[in-house]
């Protein structure tokens, strides 16, 4: 799954000058859930959680919901 967007490359950085883009790959809800639930409830029906594997989204390098 592709993620994209203009965040920052490094915590702490500046937001990125050109479009970023990253291949995650799709995890599952139960993983988002456990990683995640205390933040955001990962809703199964309109979310799709995505990173793991050393790869992530929001300077993360685990599972997202997206």
């Amino acid at each position: 799954m592709a993620s994209a967007g203009w965040g920052r490359t490094v915590g702490g950085g500046s937001a990125a000058d050109t479009l970023q883009q990253a291949m995650l790959p799709v995890a599952e809800h139960s993983d988002c859930s456990r990683v995640n639930g205390r933040l955001l409830p990962v809703d199964e029906r309109s979310m799709v959680c995505a990173g793991g594997q050393g790869r992530g989204g929001c300077q993360v390098n685990g599972v997202l919901p997206l």
